[in-house]
Formats: structure tokens, C-alpha cells, sequence
């Protein structure tokens, strides 16, 4: 986990142990640490170089999903949750101790690199005609018609 329960207690304003025990926080950290990883591409460690910035999003993720169970008329879980999502991005887009870009993307491979890819030619092509049809004629033979 890359909060603790405690500092999540606190940062969600100190909700009663009766009212919200330490597994439901848990459980929020554990969402919390999912959204960073999953967004980030990365586990975490404690010798990362923004390993605090990344306790700092879990805490602030984690305390608004507790905050977020609960009447909250001054919206103090939208802004936690919004500064946390603004750290993610952030995290996300530069290293803070490098500057370097680190960008979270699947592979992703177009055409000439995939040949197995099905290209889609739209609805027009799907008649048992279109093996027989240049596309060029198709819209010569539309201009003629009008």
C-alpha cells in the first residue's frame, strides 16, 4: 500500500473508527493504489525517485473515496479527489527527478506493422459487388447521376 491507514484517516478528516474501520480504509487505499498503477503503468517503489508524490495522490485519492460515503455540503471529497487526479497527471506526463517523460501507453501497432489487421472500408464495400468496384468510380458514377 502506498498510503497507511492512519494518515488516510486523518487526511478524510477523522472519521470515528466505529463509523468507517480500518478494512474500509484499507479497501480505499487498495482502489486508490489500483487507479495510480493502472494509470501509471508502474508498481511503485519505495527507491523511486516520486515514490512520494505517488503516497501523496494515495493518500488524496483514498481520503476522497471515504469522504465521498458521507453528506459533504462544503464538496471536500470533489476537491480532494481532483487535486489527487491532478498529481496523477502529472506523475504521469514528467519524472520529477529526472524530467523525463514517462508516458503509460499499450503497444499499439498500425497497419504495416500488423498485417493481420482487418481494414475497414465502411458500409459502401460490403456488397458482394465491391471486389468489382474502384472506389474512384463509385463517386464519378454519383456525380453523374445528379
Amino acid at each position: 500500500m502506498y498510503s497507511s491507514v492512519d494518515t488516510v484517516r486523518l487526511e478524510a478528516g477523522g472519521p470515528d473508527p466505529e463509523d468507517v474501520t480500518d478494512q474500509d480504509i484499507i479497501d480505499e487505499i487498495n482502489a486508490a493504489d489500483s487507479l495510480i498503477r493502472n494509470s501509471t503503468q508502474w508498481d511503485w517503489q519505495p527507491t523511486d525517485a516520486s515514490y512520494p508524490l505517488v503516497t501523496k495522490i494515495s493518500k488524496m485519492l483514498a481520503a476522497s473515496f471515504v469522504m465521498d460515503k458521507y453528506d459533504d455540503p462544503k464538496g471536500e471529497a470533489e476537491n480532494e479527489f481532483n487535486k489527487g487526479m491532478m498529481l496523477l497527471q502529472q506523475l504521469i506526463t514528467e519524472d520529477e527527478s529526472s524530467g523525463d517523460v514517462v508516458v503509460a501507453s499499450p503497444d499499439y501497432k498500425t497497419w504495416p506493422l500488423n498485417p493481420n489487421a482487418k481494414i475497414g472500408r465502411g458500409r459502401l464495400f460490403t456488397s458482394k459487388i465491391s471486389n468489382h468496384v474502384n472506389p474512384e468510380d463509385i463517386y464519378d458514377d454519383l456525380y453523374d447521376q445528379a
